[in-house]
């Protein structure tokens, strides 16, 4: 069994492909994307203290299966058009 949630997360992940996760507060959006990409998870993250054309390039390289997890808060991900 495993108590720490973040162990936890990561072992359930698997084959990541597709996966958007969302979270309420932008510094757990960056905390999470950051901590999944050292278990070399491909993720990147979308939040509102990202400027556009940084939100824009997280969508791509998700789109394009650049990234594979999508880290967002739920302001964020409102009109994503996925």
């Amino acid at each position: 069994m495993c108590h720490d949630s973040e162990c936890c997360l990561v072992l359930f992940l698997g084959d990541c492909k597709g996966t958007m996760v969302f979270v309420e507060q932008k510094r757990n959006a960056d905390f999470i994307a950051a901590f999944l990409s050292e278990k070399d998870y491909p993720t990147t993250s979308i939040h509102g203290d990202r400027e556009q054309p940084e939100r824009e390039q997280a969508l791509r390289d998700f789109k394009n299966n650049k990234m594979k997890i999508l880290v967002a808060t739920a302001v964020a991900a409102r009109g994503l058009g996925l």
